[in-house]
């Protein structure tokens, strides 16, 4: 839903990377 994507685009956030977090969040809207 979007509450996980919005924890999975903070997470990615908070660890760095914005490559990662846009990856994390790619999987997570397409799953």
């Amino acid at each position: 839903g979007r509450l996980f994507d919005l924890e999975v685009l903070a997470l990615g956030e908070r660890r760095g990377p914005p490559e990662e977090a846009r990856a994390l969040y790619a999987l997570t809207a397409e799953g």
